[in-house]
């Protein structure tokens, strides 16, 4: 610390018994240093005295008495009286200004990185943006802070600032709260501070490529990406997704529409899932699922396109992989003259497909419990007189049994009239037909509704491939494809029921061999059902 500079003259002087002192201050008066000489062996001062002294001479602030023992001490000593700092007065401090407390991270354009517990960086996650979404608390003003007075050593007050209030409002998509202290989110989206203004944006460009500059995307609105999404990268939008250049083998996952200024080149890795229409120029060796319209225009290669709309490449090729339309299929070229294994399948709901089947096992498991009941009790309720002699607690298993059956069939018609009902709303959407407007080539394999067949000699279109009344494939002139009912208007899907166990069935003291009736539908009235008592 520099050394202060003092005042010409001192503010006080004494001189006593065995003593000589002056008490001189700094020029802004911050500081007390005291000159104090033993003139005599009856020198006996305490650091007490000096500061009764120093406090008489106008040195009323921040006396340090372990400063007036080292002052003494110094005296003592004798030889030339130097100044020694004996008291501070107490700077003035300014009050802090208005502070957000942001509770959600502002999108930035500087990665984040988090290390991990083994040290280990994450590069996928660079954090540049934080989702949020409707009425979630994103900041909150802190107020000013007021200033602190200072006082020089002599005691005059020195003034201090108070704090500014934070300069901030609210901007689209925000809402002030709690007297405005308190900013709401009011729609899903990102925080963007720009100035003094908190605002939610639903879109999120990036500048080039989906990349380690950017990391993985996740983001609850709208992206787009002028460049690439490149190889091993994942993004999620919740409002749409533009990609201006390529996909690569990614993981890309989409509410609202995708387009692809490029095409999908995955590598056999690409996974797509869009709850959306789809329109790029080509898909290569990716598999892409679309709950709307997928369009290509020039190509798709070994890859896997299931769609609840239809599919249209009207002036591109289909070559190998596998297509699933509900709402059929525009291609212009389907397959290759190499003979590339492909399969066009139209008026198929590749999300209820699998689920239909699963509950046709269902029902089948059902219809295999009621079997095992009726063959093992039927012969029972066939013949009275059997029944008639059972103890009364076979007669209580045989009733339970026979309630048991009846749950069973009551179960396995709410499925059966579930599944029927979906597949009503199926065949409302389904669109059974293939338009092939250029050619179509061996080894293609056609599925429209029941009908299947495999193309054996090369056909020039135009032409419509559609399924007559008898559920087998047909040759026609071109005609366009049908308007089905939207496939996001379809039922919801069945829940699969698990069949109850059974009960083993009571084994009767004359076994029979012959078959009885079905529980549950003529047992009551051929014979007396057991008694619940």
């Amino acid at each position: 610390m520099a050394e202060a500079k003092l005042m010409g003259e001192p503010i006080y002087e004494e001189e006593g018994a065995g003593f000589r002192m002056a008490v001189l201050l700094s020029q802004n008066k911050m500081e007390g240093y005291l000159v104090l000489e033993k003139t005599g062996d009856d020198f006996a001062l305490s650091p007490e005295d000096l500061a009764e002294k120093l406090n008489g001479g106008g040195v009323t602030v921040g006396v340090d008495t372990g400063r007036l023992g080292l002052a003494m001490r110094g005296a003592m000593k004798g030889g030339k009286a130097e100044p020694v700092l004996v008291a501070r007065g107490t700077e003035p401090k300014d009050g802090e200004d208005g502070q957000i407390e942001f509770y959600v991270q502002p999108s930035s354009e500087e990665a984040r990185y988090e290390r991990g517990s083994d040290g280990s960086v994450d590069y996928h996650s660079t954090h540049l943006i934080e989702n949020v979404f409707e009425a979630q608390e994103v900041a909150r003003v802190l107020p000013p802070r007021p200033g602190v007075q200072g006082r020089t050593v002599t005691g005059e007050t020195l003034d201090a600032s108070d704090g500014e209030p934070a300069k901030v409002r609210a901007g689209k998509g925000v809402r002030v709260e709690s007297g405005g202290e308190l900013f709401v989110a009011e729609i899903p989206g990102r925080l963007v501070v720009e100035d003094d203004t908190l605002s939610i944006s639903q879109s999120y460009e990036i500048k080039g490529n989906a990349d380690y500059s950017t990391g993985d995307v996740d983001f609850v609105g709208q992206v787009t990406v002028s460049g690439d999404v490149q190889d091993d990268f994942k993004v999620k939008a919740g409002m749409g997704l533009e990609v201006r250049g390529t996909i690569g083998a990614c993981g890309i996952e989409v509410t609202g529409p995708l387009t692809v200024g490029g095409g999908i080149a995955g590598k056999t890795r690409a996974e797509v899932h869009v709850e959306g229409p789809v329109r790029a120029k080509y898909v290569n060796e990716a598999k892409l699922e679309a709950a709307d319209d997928i369009t290509i225009e020039r190509e798709a290669y070994n890859s896997i396109l299931h769609t609840t709309g239809k599919v249209v490449c009207e002036q591109g090729k289909i070559i190998g992989g596998e297509v699933i339309a509900l709402r059929g299929i525009i291609v212009g070229t389907a397959g290759s003259e190499m003979g590339v294994a492909t399969r066009l399948s139209a008026g198929i709901d590749y999300r209820r497909a699998e689920r239909l089947r699963q509950t046709a096992e269902n029902v089948e498991r059902i219809e295999q419990e009621i079997a095992h009941i009726s063959e093992k009790i039927g012969p029972l309720l066939a013949n009275p007189a059997i029944l008639a002699n059972l103890p009364t607690d076979k007669k209580k298993v045989v009733k339970r049994l026979l309630t048991q059956v009846r749950a069973l069939k009551e179960r396995r018609e709410r499925i059966g009239e579930a599944r029927e009902a979906v597949s009503h709303e199926i065949e409302a959407a389904a669109v059974r037909q293939v338009n092939v407007l250029k050619e179509i080539f061996p080894s293609v394999t056609v599925e429209i509704g029941a009908a299947r067949s495999v193309i054996r000699k090369a056909q020039t279109g135009p032409l419509s491939l559609l399924e007559n009344v008898d559920g087998a494939l047909y040759e026609a002139p071109l005609t366009e494809l049908k308007a089905g009912r939207a496939p996001g208007e379809l039922v919801p899907e069945i829940a699969p029921e698990e069949p109850p166990k059974a009960e083993p069935p009571p084994e009767s003291d004359e076994e029979t061999s012959k078959s009885g009736p079905e529980p549950g539908e003529e047992a009551p009235e051929s014979g007396p059902e057991p008694s619940p008592e």
